[in-house]
């Protein structure tokens, strides 16, 4: 008899303590905005590079941004791609891929030659 009674005493106490919990209410995700760009570099080595933003300034609708216009004279003037990356890190940009574009200089030609591309984007301003 004893039993019972404290098995359904255990089990009204695990109810209520179960329904005193109330949810969590939902927060809305907010869409994030961000700016990207690309740094290019291209050369024979990558501490001798040669590195440049493309941001869209050559577009056909070309995008005006002075301050990306001071980074890009910044970064060709680093001539280093770790440093170019470090230095677009500490203006708030983060790089998320990087790709490798490869070309044969001609069509006989066994020479080639290759970009690399670092896809890097911050939060829009």
């Amino acid at each position: 008899m004893l039993k019972p009674l404290i098995l359904a005493s255990t089990l009204a106490f695990t109810t209520v303590s179960a329904f005193a919990q109330s949810p969590v209410p939902a927060v809305a995700a907010v869409p994030v905005a961000y700016q990207h760009c690309l740094l290019v570099s291209w050369g024979d080595a990558y501490a001798s590079a040669t590195v440049q933003l493309e941001y869209g300034q050559k577009a056909k609708t070309p995008i005006q941004d002075a301050q990306l216009a001071q980074d890009n004279e910044a970064v060709a003037k680093l001539g280093s791609v770790v440093s170019a990356l470090n230095y677009m890190s500490l203006r708030g940009w983060e790089c998320i891929s990087v790709s490798t574009i490869t070309s044969k200089d001609g069509a006989y030609s066994s020479t080639t030659s290759s970009q690399v591309g670092y896809l890097l984007r911050r939060r829009a301003q």
